[in-house]
């Protein structure tokens, strides 16, 4: 999915954790909660291409996206209640949590340098969403 965009696929990860600090802040009880429930969990780590406008080099900018199996489906529902209101929040992170059944997708867009803009938005990122949705639904 993000070699089809702005950004070229880096490390994959699998047997990783779904860090709190992405989803804090909401609603910590509901988070720790829903992550407790979290049965195993990948991440694929992607940088920004030079194509986009706002390229500086490969580690200024960057794309994470965990994907997470959990107990059921109202911890996923939980965990993208809480991502969808974190996102609203207006910090300088993008993010998009989509869900379905009991899977768990969290895409987390952001600057690794500090005072550096980001390259992505909340809004931006929604364009993610559709194929994240397709993709846990073939699953």
């Amino acid at each position: 999915m993000t070699g089809e965009d702005t950004y070229e696929t880096g490390t994959v990860q699998i047997d990783t954790d779904l860090p709190p600090v992405w989803l804090g802040g909401v609603d910590d009880a509901a988070l720790f909660r829903a992550l407790a429930g979290v049965r195993a969990c990948a991440s694929v780590h992607g940088a920004l291409l030079p194509r986009h406008p706002a390229y500086r080099d490969r580690l200024t900018h960057g794309i994470i996206i965990f994907l997470a199996e959990l107990r059921d489906d109202a911890q996923a529902a939980s965990l993208e209640r809480i991502a969808a209101a974190k996102s609203a929040s207006g910090d300088d992170i993008a993010r998009a949590g989509v869900r379905h059944g009991k899977l768990f997708c969290l895409l987390i867009a952001k600057s690794f340098i500090v005072g550096v803009a980001p390259a992505e938005t909340a809004q931006s990122v929604q364009r993610f969403v559709p194929r994240i949705a397709a993709i846990l639904q073939a699953h």
